[in-house]
Parts: structure tokens; C-alpha cells; sequence
């Protein structure tokens, strides 16, 4: 049974870009043998088709099948008419694919086969469906087996890369080329030299055939090689003789030689030399091979360089993942049980991590301190800063029961320990749990509004930030809540005016009878689906409500 290209066929079914180049593969095995079997046992022939031949044949013999249910059965001589479409039926092997559709690849035919098992066609038919849906099956096992070794093989072969064995060392890898290629070649030895940074000199970095010394050898003048020169203008250099070797001033002592530029795909970067004991003419075939080595050569050089910068970025990502993990479980997940008061925040970073956070926690007296800060830096500086304003802020709570007192005492931890300029914007609240008063103090541009069912009233007012100076006064507040007030904290990069700000406002203000979570889950949606939070800063919004 011949081979067809069922990938090929799912190439157009695959969506584009997860399309592979498929190759053309027998995907028949042991199915010509079950098919005889089945005609031994059943009195019917089996046959294949694939869609490529089978075209509309199918809907075809369905039409004809419905057409000679009514009709009487089959005479015993309807394997002599073979050509009869009527004396053909088929069923439909499809193929499973990766996306959850199905395609289909071909068809199950069967006909007579003149036995007195022959007018059993409901059997062949149940026979002819169990062997499309197991061909069908076991091609779909085959695909997707397929596409998922090609995926693995580039992550395989990059995890192999990097745990660099003493195997796989660079200096192993470029004499081996350069050993295969004098084999393939006819040559006995072989040296790669490249530039220097400033392209003045070249120097050998690797060779075979040739004392191993030789690697001691100082640069040689890019000046002085004029075979080098030549090669750098992108142009292999033939020497078929010992006169044209000392034209071209060749390096090494030998009676012809090949000069072939490394080139990247952006640079120069050096020549390889293929030298013969004997003169001799170089083919063209020679050339090409010669010249594929040292593409081969530079593609060595970039890819361990690649692999190196690699090995670094994706350690340096790891650990960005893991600090960033760390920060967001740093986050209270809940706010503490208390009668009269709920809570909330949410944070959103443009980078993996960065200074915005919010924070509470319970004082041995029963208070809760809430905090929200706005660190002015991003990134990684950000995110220090945000961790040394937190430790701080929790340290000197326990000692400092005035809000004020409390932000003086963190603005001199963060003046004395910046060897920086590192600005902190900062909410920092108490809450009393004997009554309904919340004492507060703001440094920067922090927003706070107290909304009511009536309407918002801004609170708050733009003071110096954290680390500015050592002795700043900050701004202090006492708020008494009524049942159903909140207290809603927005970040500093909270610029909205006018009748956005009241759209906001008003939008917390709808939601004053759910829970603080819940309030800041749709507030914080409404904000990005509304672009009122810039895309290129980190923002931060709390909630503080007085439960009934």
C-alpha cells in the first residue's frame, strides 16, 4: 500500500502559526494485512482511500447505500461488477487534532467479495467503522506523538547546552570541524584565527594538523596578511602553489591553501585556513564545502556566546521570579476579624515587582495600623525601597501609638538608611477598636477620600514624601465613620479631576453596602477598563469600611 502525506493533508487545518513542517510518512503499518484478514473472515474487500483520491466518494456512496436500503439484497455475482457505484459503500477514518477539531484523512471502502457471508452488509459495515476508528486512533496518537517530540526537541536540545559537559566544550567542537573538513577536504591541517576588538589583528584561536604550540604564537598584523585582507571582502582565496602562497603571504609553510572569511550575520569575524602538503586545484565543490565549515564555524562562535548570555538572563529571570513570588505573598490575604472594620487592597506592578504595596497588621493593644505606599522609583529599586518602608513601618508600630509619631519615626529610618535619593509615598492609618475613629497621617501625593452615601470628600493633602528630609511634618487627620463609610486610598498616580474624579467617586459609592473586597475588585476593574490608571506606572488602591 502506497504512502501519502496525512501531515501535509492536516497542514491546512492546523492554525498557522502553530503549522510545523510536516514531512511525508507511511502511515499504512500492519493495515494492508488486518484488511485481508477481515476479507477471509467476512467475504468482503477492504481498501483504503485517501482523501486526496477519494474526493466526494463518500457522500456519493452514502446517498447510494440510502438508496439500496429499501432495495432487495445483494445477488451473489455483485463481485463481478465491481464497477457499480452501488455495489461499493465506505465509512470515514478522520484524525484528531491538536486544536479539538477533527479532520478527515479518508475513507474505508468495502465490497463484495462473493462468499456466502456477502449479504451480511450491516457486519462488513461494523466491521469497515472498527477499523476506520482504529486507524483513525492510532494516526491521531501518531500526530500528536509527532508535534510533541518536534516542541521537545528544541527545549531538550537547549537543556543539553546548558549543562556544558567537558564533551561539549568550545575548543573540542571547533577542532572537530575543522578535523572533519581537512578529511572532506584532502588537506592536512586547518587553523581559524579572528579579530581583535579593534580589528587590527588577527589572532589563532583554534587549529589541527598544526602544533598545538602554535596557540602561543602572538597576533598577526591584519596589515601584513594580505590573503586575510582579501577574505574579508567576503572572498574565498584560492592558492593552488607554492607562488601564489607567497603572493598572498600565506602563514603557515605549505604548498596550496584555502583562505575562507567567518562571517556572522552581521560581522566579520575572522578566517579559517585549509592548507594542503601537495599543489593541487580546488574544485568549486571544494570551495562551497570550504566556505560551509566556516559558516558552520562562526555559527559555533555566536551560538556558545548566545548560550552563555542565555545561561544569564535565564538565572536572572528565575531569581526575578522568585523575588516576585515572594512580594506578592508578602500581601495580606485577609483582614483581621474585627466587629466594626473591613478592609481590602489590591496592587497592580507594571513589572514583575515593584514599590507599591499595601499592608495591616493587629498592635498588642487591639488597634489595627493599615498602610499603603507608592515608592517614586520602579523595578527593582522600587521594590527594595518598598521592603525596607514595610520591615519599618511594622518594627516602629509596636512602640509608636500616634500615627504621627509613627510616620516621623519611618521617614527618619529611611532618610538615615538611603544612600539615595529614595522618595516614599505613604498612607498609614490606625483604627481604633474601641470607637469609630480612624487617625491618619499621608506623606507625598497619596489620594483619600471619605465617601458617604451623600457624596466623596477629599481628606487628604500633598506633604513631602518619606526621605526628603529627616525632620518633615506630615499631615495628621482624625476621621470618625459612620455605618457604610469608607475610606477609599488611591495611590499617587491617581491624577483624576473634575468629572472623571466624580465618576470614580461615585462608583465606589454604589458599592458602599458589598464588602471592602469586593468594593475594591470592581473599583480597580472599572478603573483599568475605564484607562483612568496610566500603563506605565505601578498603582495601588484600599479600601477601609465601617461595618454596620
Amino acid at each position: 500500500m502506497s504512502q501519502f502525506n496525512i501531515f501535509s493533508e492536516l497542514d491546512h487545518c492546523v492554525e498557522t502559526d502553530a503549522r510545523p513542517c510536516l514531512p511525508s510518512i507511511d502511515s499504512m503499518g500492519s493495515l494492508p494485512a488486518l484488511l485481508r484478514s477481515y476479507e477471509k473472515i467476512l467475504g468482503w474487500a477492504f481498501r483504503f482511500v485517501p482523501r486526496s483520491e477519494s474526493g466526494n466518494r463518500l457522500e456519493n456512496n452514502q446517498e447510494s447505500e440510502k438508496k439500496s436500503a429499501s432495495s432487495e439484497k445483494r445477488n451473489s455475482d455483485a463481485q463481478s461488477l465491481p464497477g457499480l457505484k452501488n455495489d461499493i459503500a465506505s465509512v470515514p477514518v478522520e484524525i484528531h487534532l491538536s486544536n479539538g477539531k477533527s479532520h478527515e484523512i479518508g475513507i474505508i471502502e468495502y465490497r463484495c467479495a462473493g462468499s456466502a457471508w456477502s449479504s451480511l452488509g450491516a457486519l462488513a459495515r461494523q466491521a469497515a467503522s472498527a477499523i476506520a476508528d482504529m486507524l483513525g486512533e492510532s494516526l491521531s496518537m501518531r500526530y500528536q506523538l509527532w508535534r510533541r517530540e518536534s516542541e521537545l526537541a528544541s527545549s531538550s536540545a537547549l537543556s543539553a547546552s546548558l549543562q556544558k559537559s567537558e564533551d561539549r566544550q568550545l575548543a573540542f567542537v571547533l577542532q572537530d570541524i575543522l578535523h572533519s573538513a581537512c578529511d572532506a577536504l584532502g588537506c592536512v591541517a586547518a587553523s581559524m584565527n579572528l579579530l581583535d576588538d579593534k580589528t587590527s589583528v588577527l589572532k589563532m584561536r583554534s587549529c589541527w594538523g598544526l602544533p598545538t604550540e602554535r596557540l602561543l604564537d602572538p597576533a598577526r598584523s591584519l596589515k601584513k596578511s594580505a590573503a586575510d585582507l582579501e577574505a574579508m571582502l567576503k572572498r574565498t582565496v584560492v592558492m593552488e602553489n607554492e607562488s601564489e602562497m607567497r603572493q598572498w603571504n600565506s602563514p603557515e609553510d605549505f604548498s596550496a591553501a584555502l583562505c575562507v572569511p567567518i562571517i556572522s550575520q552581521s560581522n566579520i569575524l575572522g578566517t579559517v585556513w585549509f592548507y594542503s602538503q601537495n599543489a593541487r586545484r580546488f574544485s568549486n565543490r571544494q570551495i562551497r564545502l570550504a566556505e560551509l565549515v566556516a559558516g558552520r564555524l562562526a555559527a559555533e562562535l555566536e551560538r556558545d556566546a548566545l548560550m552563555g548570555a542565555y545561561i544569564d538572563q535565564e538565572s536572572f529571570r528565575k531569581e526575578i521570579e522568585t523575588a516576585s513570588l515572594i512580594q506578592k505573598n508578602q500581601l495580606p490575604i485577609s483582614a483581621p476579624w474585627i466587629e466594626k472594620w473591613d478592609m481590602a487592597g489590591k496592587v497592580r506592578q507594571k513589572r514583575d515587582f515593584g514599590g507599591n504595596f499595601y499592608d495591616w497588621f493587629t498592635l498588642p493593644e487591639g488597634e489595627i495600623v493599615c498602610a499603603l505606599a507608592d515608592c517614586q522609583d520602579q523595578g527593582t529599586t522600587a521594590a527594595l525601597t518598598a521592603a525596607m518602608v514595610k520591615s519599618s513601618l511594622r518594627s516602629h508600630a509596636q512602640y509608636q501609638n500616634n500615627v504621627n509619631d509613627l510616620m516621623a519615626q519611618v521617614d527618619r529610618t529611611i532618610w538615615a538608611s538611603s544612600a539615595a535619593d529614595q522618595y516614599v509615598n505613604l498612607f498609614c492609618a490606625i483604627l481604633d477598636s474601641k470607637s469609630d475613629r480612624v487617625h491618619i497621617s499621608t506623606s507625598g501625593n497619596i489620594k483619600v477620600y471619605r465617601v458617604t452615601a451623600s457624596g466623596a470628600q477629599q481628606i487628604s493633602q500633598p506633604t513631602p514624601a518619606l526621605g526628603q528630609a529627616p525632620e518633615t511634618e506630615f499631615a495628621a487627620y482624625s476621621v470618625e465613620l459612620k455605618n457604610d463609610e469608607v475610606l477609599a486610598v488611591f495611590s499617587c498616580n491617581f491624577d483624576s479631576v473634575g468629572d472623571e474624579l466624580n465618576r470614580i467617586l461615585n462608583n465606589v459609592q454604589t458599592r458602599l453596602n458589598r464588602s471592602a473586597r469586593c468594593c475594591v475588585r470592581e473599583t480597580f476593574n472599572w478603573l483599568e477598563s475605564q484607562n483612568v490608571i496610566p500603563s506605565a506606572a505601578d498603582y495601588s488602591l484600599m479600601i477601609i469600611k465601617r461595618k454596620q
